[in-house]
């Protein structure tokens, strides 16, 4: 049973759309881990709403050095401050759960894997246009407003709010079952030769939102989901030492389910997504940085590190990118130390110009044009960002993230059967959100 193979912190356990899909029950094991108390144990769980900050810590420390992954539940901005020096790599802002885990490397230091839970995004603005048809527009003055309708266009009843979507929730659990299965084997990555000092973490941060205007909502949530792999370099030659830092990212945002799709009324789908992240770095490289229907490049650094037999070697990191995402076109907007890019629909509008290319949209009368797979379903891309510094980093460092998508829904106002006397664009502005993260540099200093 799933109850033996969980230690819950401390007293207390209050309700929580995580825990609650464990269904805990009172005869789980409690108390303050330690070595002896964590045999046989899977999971170790900690409520930071029912204790002190510096007690969550110590907890972590504990699960994390037995060699077991922790779970927190609504970690706030004190504890997250707790668990600096504790955790190579953490979030930057308070989120619903945090699942952690850690490995040790060639090199001697500790991996880290994050999963974060996020509340549920809120949009900042919305806006929408009108306009007649092409075909209305030749027709002569507008129908009666009962006039035939040419298809139904239901509208679905507003979803209600909650902190974390269910949906979410129930794909966070998968995280966290994932990581108790002792069968599930750890992810392999290159692994850099034997005297180079590096680390390799994993942020992943999932968010949930909702597209919709005037009650009319896409019927499941969406979300967004940011996948980092994180790799941190000392460079180290006869004259000097410098460190690197590579972020592999994995962007993925998908609307949810579409309400409608069909001429009458699309729903919403994904119009664009951009964003950029910010090291206190200089910027080495960027990929992708330009595409029509496919993104690629690649990120090569030439990494010397000191040899265990003397000497000075090179060993060269490569990260690279291969998107083939059809109606989708993608730039970069990389500046100064933030790098990043847009990526936008192409079809059946311009997604980085909506307000002027909206009606493109339509027919002659008025019906929507499909939407392709890629632009109502979820933008899955990738990308390789690079900083390096010429003064060795130490401490927690800050990489901010400025990620923000929009939403677009197309529909027609009917007037007789078959013709739309009006053409309508809705379009959500928009989601914002950071998925930044903070990284210890200690570990990689001479």
């Amino acid at each position: 049973m799933i109850q033996d193979s969980v230690f819950v912190c401390g007293a207390s356990l209050l309700a929580h759309p995580v825990s609650y899909l464990f269904h805990l029950g009172e005869n789980v094991r409690r108390g303050t881990p330690d070595a002896d108390s964590l045999e046989g144990i899977r999971l170790v769980l900690a409520d930071c709403r029912a204790a002190a900050a510096g007690d969550v810590a110590q907890w972590l420390g504990s699960g994390l050095d037995a060699g077991k992954p922790v779970l927190l539940l609504c970690p706030s901005a004190d504890t997250l401050a707790a668990l600096e020096g504790k955790l190579g790599l953490l979030p930057l802002t308070a989120s619903a759960a945090l699942l952690v885990s850690a490995s040790r490397n060639p090199s001697g230091l500790r991996n880290y894997r994050v999963h974060a839970l996020e509340y549920s995004a809120t949009p900042t603005g919305s806006l929408s246009a009108q306009a007649p048809s092409k075909a209305a527009e030749g027709a002569g003055p507008k129908g009666a407003a009962d006039a035939a309708i040419a298809c139904a266009c239901i509208d679905f009843a507003a979803l209600g709010s909650a902190f974390v979507d269910p949906a979410a929730a129930d794909l966070f659990k998968v995280q966290v079952e994932k990581a108790m299965d002792p069968r599930h084997a750890a992810e392999v990555y290159d692994s850099p030769p034997t005297g180079l000092k590096y680390f390799t973490h994993v942020y992943n941060t999932s968010r949930s939102f909702t597209y919709s205007q005037d009650g009319t909502p896409n019927p499941g949530a969406g979300v967004a989901n940011f996948t980092w792999t994180v790799w941190g370099f000392l460079n180290q030659t006869q004259q000097s030492n410098s460190q690197y830092l590579v972020v592999e990212g994995r962007i993925s945002v998908s609307p949810g389910t579409l309400y409608s799709n069909t001429e009458c009324d699309r729903g919403f789908g994904n119009a664009y997504v951009q964003g950029t992240l910010t090291a206190p770095m200089q910027a080495y490289n960027f990929v992708p940085t330009s595409g029509d229907g496919s993104f690629s490049g690649t990120v090569s650094i030439p990494i010397s590190y000191k040899s265990p037999t003397g000497g000075y070697l090179i060993w060269n990191y490569s990260g690279s990118v291969n998107n083939s995402i059809t109606s989708w076109s993608c730039k970069s907007i990389s500046s100064g130390e933030s790098l990043g890019a847009e990526w936008w629909m192409t079809s059946p509008c311009n997604g980085s110009n909506l307000d002027d290319d909206w009606d493109d949209a339509f027919t002659f009368w008025g019906h929507v044009n499909d939407l392709t797979g890629a632009s109502s379903g979820s933008l899955d891309v990738n990308s390789v960002s690079a900083w390096v510094s010429n003064s060795l980093l130490t401490g927690t460092q800050t990489v901010n993230g400025n990620f923000g998508w929009q939403g677009v829904r197309f529909w027609g106002s009917s007037c007789s059967p078959g013709v739309y006397w009006a053409t309508n664009a809705g379009w959500n502005w928009f989601y914002n959100v950071n998925p930044g993260f903070s990284v210890d540099f200690t570990p990689i200093n001479p």
